[in-house]
């Protein structure tokens, strides 16, 4: 009976042991599991969130950067004339456009829950032709805010009257954006000379640090940028000599520790070493070269290619400009007595107020240019195409006004 006994609590113990997990045992494992599911999917839609509010801030600045770089090197779009550029913002969208709000458009739609907000006049900013400057510019009007409706988070972006984003800061749950924010190539000197050393240097803000970065100098040859930086922001810097004249486009690159990059460009002419006067310039190509407010008398850029440069209040007196390329170029104030632009291309050029006393516009080709305020006394206007030419308060070559002469200067 004693061993009897025994086996019997022996089974009654084994048998407590395989009853399984009770009810509420059960119910608190599964709790547990749901609560450790739904911090996952939390953190999840966060992150989410975080990452497409940073992706949407790096595609708009780059948007951004693409509409001021096309006003100041004067993409026309086929329009044949120097242009501004500009974006407005909407609530859920940003519009690019060309001239002005409502021409040209296209519009880029926000990802569902962000949203802009700025405190630019009119809720647009527009890049002047030419400059790439910030048309109407007030001083603490200059931000542009993309909100996270569902987390709160902003990217806040400052810029400038030069169109450059001076700062770039993001809070809430959101990250810094992934890859590197470059601001504007500065040049020195600019123009460069001909065999000359020149440096450049970008400022830039990256949060993921150390960064590296590249330049690409136009004219064939690359080098890698030295790069400076502290808490959060930087320059990248470095020296070149150019050996051959022209205007080159520089492109410079700066990559961070995440392997995300950023890269922005800007045009540098290179002149010869005894400066312009006199200088030979025949047969090269100056497009989207800066010549404002320099002494080119009589320089020779004969048989050469001069398309969207800037010429604004330049000295051109008895240049030689024959068989040369000038689309879209910008004449404005420009002093150009004796000039000889004969057989050459002027489509969309721009000689408002320019001074063109007795110039050679002979059998040159000026559909749609721009001749308001200028004075053409003494021109030779010979077999020149004037399709589409704006002529309002001119001089014309024999001394009359447009104005008087039906709004042109053809035959006069």
């Amino acid at each position: 009976m004693g061993n009897n006994g025994f086996v019997s609590n022996k089974i009654l113990k084994i048998s407590s042991y395989q009853s399984g997990y009770s009810l509420v045992e059960i119910s608190l494992v599964l709790g547990f599991i749901v609560f450790l599911v739904g911090i996952a999917t939390l953190n999840l839609f966060q992150y989410q969130h975080s990452s497409q509010l940073a992706s949407t801030a790096n595609s708009f600045i780059a948007d951004y950067k693409e509409q001021q770089i096309k006003a100041m090197i004067g993409d026309t779009s086929g329009s044949g004339a120097l242009s501004n550029y500009g974006i407005y913002f909407g609530t859920t969208s940003y519009t690019e456009f060309q001239n002005s709000y409502g021409t040209n458009n296209f519009t880029v739609n926000l990802p569902l829950g962000l949203q802009f907000s700025t405190t630019l006049p009119n809720s647009q900013i527009i890049f002047l032709k030419g400059s790439g400057m910030v048309s109407g510019y007030t001083s603490g009007k200059n931000t542009i805010t993309v909100t996270d409706t569902v987390n709160g988070a902003q990217a806040i972006l400052t810029v400038n009257q030069y169109g450059v984003i001076t700062s770039y800061s993001q809070n809430g749950s959101g990250n810094q954006p992934t890859a590197p924010v470059l601001g504007s190539i500065v040049f020195s000197p600019n123009p460069a000379t001909q065999n000359t050393t020149v440096s450049a240097s970008a400022p830039f803000t990256s949060y993921f640090p150390p960064d590296t970065a590249s330049w690409n100098w136009g004219d064939g040859n690359n080098t890698s940028g030295s790069v400076t930086e502290n808490n959060n922001s930087g320059s990248v810097s470095n020296n070149h000599t150019f050996t051959t004249l022209g205007s080159f486009t520089v492109s410079l690159t700066i990559t961070n520790a995440n392997n995300a990059s950023s890269s922005t460009s800007a045009v540098i002419a290179v002149i010869p070493t005894n400066g312009y006067c006199n200088a030979n310039l025949s047969h090269t190509n100056y497009s989207g070269a800066n010549f404002s407010y320099q002494n080119m008398c009589e320089v020779n850029m004969s048989n050469a290619t001069f398309n969207n440069v800037n010429f604004t209040d330049a000295i051109l007196t008895l240049t030689n400009g024959s068989n040369t390329s000038f689309i879209g170029t910008n004449f404005t104030g420009v002093s150009a007595n004796g000039v000889n632009f004969s057989n050459s291309i002027f489509t969309g050029a721009n000689f408002t107020n320019a001074v063109l006393t007795n110039v050679n516009l002979s059998n040159s080709t000026y559909t749609n240019a721009n001749f308001t305020g200028a004075n053409l006394t003494g021109a030779n206007m010979n077999n020149g195409t004037f399709t589409g030419a704006t002529w309002s308060n001119t001089t014309c070559p024999n001394g009359t006004n447009s104005n008087n002469e039906n709004n042109t200067c053809v035959g006069q």
